[in-house]
């Protein structure tokens, strides 16, 4: 009865470790954060990024091009807190040291729930180490172009701009 009681023990404490963990190292999804950033615009609306990695793009095999998967997630709000728009580019790429390259056109998503807002269109593509998406919207009867760009280094690092 011991035994049976001291194993029980150590499975539950190792489930407890094993989902602390998993919790600490990432988002929900279970991304990676990589960049974080807000800014206030010149119109005084606020524009924040945040850019991730997905995780099982960070172990790869050794000698060989090695793909990572990464997106990164721009909200528009006002001053107040309320959002206009959300807008996500999620981009594939391959590096192997001397070289990187985006191996798709990228996905450009977005989303608005503000009434003073409208998506208008969307588009994304590649060149070269870097994937490009734009959305056009429409707020308060003025037409904005918003951008968001995703690149890769050749050592896999990822840069937003």
């Amino acid at each position: 009865m011991k035994k049976l009681i001291l194993g029980l023990a150590m499975v539950l404490m190792l489930v407890g470790n094993i989902s602390c963990l998993g919790f600490a190292a990432s988002d929900v999804s279970g991304n990676i954060l990589v960049d974080k950033e807000t800014i206030e615009l010149e119109n005084g609306l606020i524009l924040s990024t945040e850019t991730y990695v997905e995780p099982q793009d960070l172990i790869q095999p050794y000698g060989t091009d090695k793909m990572i998967t990464a997106s990164t997630t721009a909200t528009l709000s006002e001053t107040n807190g309320k959002t206009i728009l959300t807008a996500t580019l999620r981009g594939t790429f391959s590096y192997n040291g001397q070289t990187s390259k985006a191996t798709g056109a990228g996905k450009m998503y977005a989303s608005t729930s503000n009434g003073n807002c409208k998506i208008l269109s969307k588009s994304s593509k590649k060149s070269g180490n870097a994937v490009t998406g734009s959305c056009v919207y429409r707020y308060n009867n003025s037409q904005k172009v918003l951008t968001l760009k995703l690149t890769c280094s050749k050592n896999g690092t990822i840069g937003k701009q």
